[in-house]
């Protein structure tokens, strides 16, 4: 039987579901797996710099002895944009990330999101759409363009994301154009 799990990377007006696991011809360098958190495709994000400046600051003053370590992150390939949280989530963060984001795209700053997840680091490009959200984290199409997510079900009782850098030579079936099936 194919194994419970399967990726999803795009490009342009394309994209592909990769049933099984992942292309390993898709990626460059390694897929990094972490643990799958949240009640859906999400992962615990530890950090998230912008031009060297840290936006996802935890733990506000007045949360005794309770320390946030990471926010989840959801992956989801119907969302455009990368949706970073507008508020401080009742306290448990320092500050809004996407105000601090504003305010250095104000000041001129132009780098790389820098998201950090179970150790590794994963860059969107400063020209990718990122938004504002309530409180939600999701790390939308911009991922899915450049990387290829992996959702691993294999062990139901630890379920498991990936991500590797697609590779830039990698063609991504485009809409319309004739598939082809991995055996």
């Amino acid at each position: 039987p194919m194994a419970r799990a399967f990726s999803f990377t795009a490009a342009g007006t394309g994209g592909e579901l990769q049933l099984g696991g992942y292309d390993p011809s898709s990626i460059e360098g390694d897929m990094h797996v972490f643990p799958m958190v949240g009640w859906a495709y999400g992962a615990n994000v530890s950090s998230i710099s912008y031009g060297g400046h840290e936006i996802l600051n935890f733990g506000a003053a007045d949360l005794p002895n309770e320390t946030l370590r990471g926010y989840v992150g959801e992956f989801d390939s119907g969302t455009t944009c990368v949706l970073l949280p507008n508020s401080t989530y009742g306290g448990k963060l320092a500050n809004s990330p996407f105000q601090m984001l504003l305010d250095l795209q104000n000041q001129g700053v132009q780098e790389d999101l820098v998201f950090t997840i179970a150790g590794k680091t994963f860059a969107i490009p400063f020209s990718e759409c990122v938004e504002p959200a309530d409180t939600e984290l999701i790390l939308g199409d911009p991922f899915f363009r450049r990387f290829v997510v992996l959702h691993n079900m294999t062990d139901l009782k630890s379920p498991q994301m990936g991500l590797g850098k697609r590779k830039p030579s990698y063609q991504v079936t485009q809409y319309g154009a004739p598939t082809t099936t991995l055996v």
